[in-house]
């Protein structure tokens, strides 16, 4: 009979599994079927896979060799995300096609969690499908996606999953379910807002579960501890790189004042309640079709009615409590204010909408609860003849409703076709050949910089041929690379073209001693210079040269460019040997003293040796980079190090010795208990 049963749930489970991977298939079509990659201005999206093996390689250094360079900001723990990526693309899953892909297992993992939350908490097969279905599909699903925060839902996917082995460890002081929970923790904290979210539920679960016994409450709390001090020795690496300087500037600026006037038209509790109250509402509202607006409150009416019959049942309460949190974001939203100075770097956006995470689950929980309560009232009082039938007509009934009330998803608002109206950044796009043609001319020529033309500070529109929107097509300040060079930051390009448009004939000289040996224009974007007298300046330019005339993009170089490490003396030559953002390796040969300049901001964790004799003579030179005096003559070998890098490899080390420690000892442990129970079996027979 027990073999029965387990066979039974199993199967239940796969079924489960298979509609969702397929629910999410359907809402997400359009999104698989579109053209190209995806349009991007929040993240880089590598567009091919050496640029993602880069970007993964790149995460291990503390140090941001693009730009002028920089110390590493705000890297808030493991980097799972850039290094599945890079494990993708090797299988044609790159340039967007991994965020399809991700997309549609996200969407698809936060039903199959809710699903097995709501079994876990004695539901029915039905009931924890509904429930499941539900929480895979809310408003707060809808507006990540379509904004493009497809990382946000790896931890709104996981959370019920936290729930769950909270509540295993609870009854089985099973320490596996603790450490697992910190792996979830550690995976969920990619972003980092959500340290707001995953304790503070968990241990509020803990509070309903222990009925307010004192023993399992500390049992709670040990449990809390286990998986933050995971999260914190995963995330260690993030410690040692990240710099408070000027962390909340950005935010105190127009951001904040046009948050506070984006969400002025929030007068009533109704939109929290109806969970279309985060950041980014507006795009889901656009969709939803005026005259049916009353369907958006039935989620509430169910969740209402499963209160209602299930008011004692103490999980009843926890969902509810859950939901509550949609209030908490709306508090969020009207005082803003009051947070900007307490958030972590980076969670002046984020932290509103978070709270709707625990509100959407104890919504669906809730609404798997009602139709537990509706199978129970039809099976006890329904005629014999009807205890199967009506079952199944309640189930109909909120899974048409549960249906309706998601419309912009069936009706596939989130296909990826170019729109009017609000930010779509999973509208995708067909990227120009002349993006990737270029790279054939330039190769991986990196030990130089390229500066791309226009920035994004200056680029006002994209052609709607390409783009869907204004903006998108621009990575990170700059437009999509399809090569290795390190690139110009946004802010010092527009100060570099003030120069060139500023009438200046000798900018070839100047970039050049800046190591910028590549200058990419594009010219499908329209800008805030005349996109002609700049093609002319840089034309007439002395040592500038076009190389590639292609579509929609021209690319010059320039002759007077310095490699990223040059000696200021015509008696010295220099030959890097190696590089990468923390190491550089030169051979050089001079018959006199010089100055050897590092084309990177200038900083004191830089270091210098000659022949293993570390130079003392650190200084800033004229244009704000590394300099150093080297007092020797003849064939010399220089190494270069940003010091730092050195506990930032430790740290990193013990985030990934962590991460696998606790993964086999849980994969151990776990098959030898299967093991000892199989031969316990068989010994019984």
């Amino acid at each position: 009979m027990r073999a029965f049963v387990v066979t039974k749930k199993i199967r239940e489970f796969f079924i489960a599994v298979s509609a969702y991977i397929g629910l999410s298939i359907f809402f997400l079509f359009g999104l698989i079927a579109s053209r190209g990659d995806v349009a991007q201005a929040d993240w880089a999206i590598p567009i091919t896979t050496s640029a993602a093996v880069n970007d993964a390689h790149s995460l291990f250094f503390v140090w941001s060799y693009n730009g002028f360079g920089g110390p590493v900001l705000g890297r808030w723990g493991f980097p799972f995300f850039p290094l599945l990526n890079a494990a993708l693309a090797p299988f044609g899953f790159v340039g967007g096609n991994e965020v399809k892909l991700l997309s549609i297992c996200l969407v698809a993992l936060g039903g199959i969690t809710a699903y097995l939350l709501a079994r876990s908490f004695n539901l029915g097969f039905f009931s924890s499908f509904l429930s499941g279905l539900f929480f895979m599909t809310t408003a707060v699903v809808f507006n990540w996606l379509i904004f493009g925060w497809v990382y946000y839902l790896i931890a709104y996917a996981l959370l019920p999953l936290m729930i769950l082995t909270t509540k295993k460890f609870l009854e089985t002081n099973d320490l596996r379910y603790a450490l697992i929970n910190g792996i979830i923790l550690s995976i969920a904290m990619a972003q980092p807002t959500f340290i707001l979210i995953y304790p503070l539920l968990g241990f509020i679960f803990v509070i309903f579960e222990s009925r307010f016994n004192l023993k399992t409450i500390l049992k709670g709390l040990l449990f809390t501890v286990i998986s933050l001090s995971i999260w914190l020795l995963t995330a260690l690496s993030f410690f040692t790189s990240y710099n408070n300087a000027g962390t909340f500037s950005f935010y105190q600026g127009n951001y904040f004042l046009a948050m506070l006037s984006q969400f002025s038209h929030l007068s009533s509790l109704l939109n929290p309640m109806r969970l279309w109250g985060s950041t980014f509402n507006y795009q889901f509202e656009t969709y939803f079709p005026k005259d049916l607006i009353l369907l958006s409150f039935v989620p509430i009416f169910l969740a209402a009615m499963g209160l209602l019959l299930r008011p004692q049942n103490r999980r009843v309460l926890f969902a509810t409590i859950a939901y509550l949190f949609a209030f908490v974001a709306y508090e969020s939203y009207n005082n803003l204010h009051y947070l900007v100075y307490n958030l972590p770097y980076g969670s002046i956006w984020e932290a509103p909408s978070i709270f709707l995470v625990p509100a959407s689950l104890g919504l669906a929980i809730l609404i798997g609860y009602t139709s537990q309560a509706f199978f129970h009232i039809t099976i006890k009082f329904g005629k014999p003849a009807r205890r199967k039938v009506i079952p199944i007509f309640s189930f109909a009934v909120i899974l048409i409703l549960i249906i309706s009330a998601s419309i912009p998803w069936w009706t596939e608002q989130a296909s990826g076709t170019p729109i009017s109206g609000p930010p779509v950044k999973l509208n995708l796009y067909n990227i120009p050949d002349g993006y990737k043609t270029w790279n054939q001319v330039i190769k991986a020529d990196d030990d130089y910089f390229v500066l791309y033309v226009p920035s994004i500070a200056n680029a006002q529109i994209i052609n709607s041929s390409y783009f869907s929107q204004p903006f998108e097509g621009i990575n990170n300040a700059i437009f999509l690379q399809v090569n290795n060079l390190a690139y110009v930051s946004n802010s010092n390009v527009t100060s570099l073209l003030n120069e060139l448009v500023n009438g200046d004939s000798q900018v070839g000289e100047s970039w050049g001693s800046f190591s910028i040996k590549y200058i990419v224009v594009y010219t499908n974007v329209q800008s805030e210079y005349n996109m002609t007298d700049l093609l002319s300046s840089l034309s007439t330019q002395s040592g500038i040269v076009k190389v590639a005339n292609l579509t929609d993009v021209i690319v010059y170089q320039n002759n007077f460019a310095k490699p990223i490490i040059y000696a200021n003396s015509s008696s010295t030559s220099t030959k890097i040997t190696y590089h990468d953002p923390t190491t550089y390796k030169v051979q050089a040969n001079s018959a006199s003293s010089y100055f050897l300049v590092l084309n990177q901001i200038y900083s004191t964790g830089w270091t210098a040796s000659v022949n293993g004799t570390k130079l003392a003579t650190h200084i800033k030179d004229n244009n704000g980079f590394n300099s150093w005096y080297i007092n020797y003559t003849g064939d010399m070998t220089i190494d270069i190090y940003y010091e730092p890098q050195t506990t930032y490899i430790a740290s990193m080390t013990i985030s990934i010795i962590v991460l696998v420690s606790i993964s086999l000892y849980v994969i151990i442990t776990t098959v030898r208990n299967v093991r000892r129970n199989q031969r316990r079996e068989q010994c019984i027979k």
